[in-house]
Order: structure tokens, then C-alpha cells, then sequence
């Protein structure tokens, strides 16, 4: 519902409400996402909660925004689950489905 609602929202100038391509670098407090936009900065701590799927990873900041990282970007589940450790031992509160 909110991607048909964000797409409506920039319909008439026919570019899209979200990049299609970014970059995410984790470091050891925050994480960057880099798009070709925007470069974002956010530390761990306003993550909300993460969402693990068969899709991928969502990083929540809010009920409306998440960082989504598709599970085909991880060379191995191993990958994934590293990824996954080190966000949780950050404090992330991590939901799997």
C-alpha cells in the first residue's frame, strides 16, 4: 500500500518515490546508505526493529520507512547471518518470518 501511494505521489513527474539502486556501508556505530540522491547516515540505535525474510533483510526507523537489503545480495546465508549478528549486537530487535 505505501509503494502504490508513493508512486502516486510523483506519477506526474514520472520518476519513482524511492531509488532503485543504493549502496549500504555499515560501520561500527551507524550505517550509510548511498544512492544517486542522496547519502544517508543513520546510527544503529534508530532502528526500530528488523524484519528477516526470504526476500531479505528490512531495517525499520518507523512504521513508514525501512532499509531494505534483498537477500540476493549476500553471496551465502552465512553472509546474511553475519550481518544479521552484528546488527544484533547492537541492539537491534530482530523478527524473523
Amino acid at each position: 500500500l505505501v509503494g502504490r501511494l508513493l508512486g502516486k505521489l510523483h506519477k506526474g513527474s514520472g520518476e519513482l518515490a524511492y531509488s532503485q539502486s543504493a549502496t549500504i556501508e555499515m560501520h561500527e556505530d551507524f550505517f550509510v546508505e548511498d544512492t544517486e540522491l542522496n547519502r544517508t547516515e543513520t546510527k544503529y540505535k534508530a532502528i526500530e526493529r528488523i524484519s528477516v525474510t526470504g526476500r531479505g533483510i528490512y531495517m525499520h526507523t518507523n512504521a513508514v520507512v525501512a532499509y531494505i537489503i534483498p537477500a540476493a545480495s549476500f553471496a551465502s546465508t552465512e553472509e546474511m547471518e553475519s550481518l544479521l549478528a552484528f546488527l544484533g549486537e547492537r541492539g537491534a530487535i530482530i523478527d524473523r518470518y
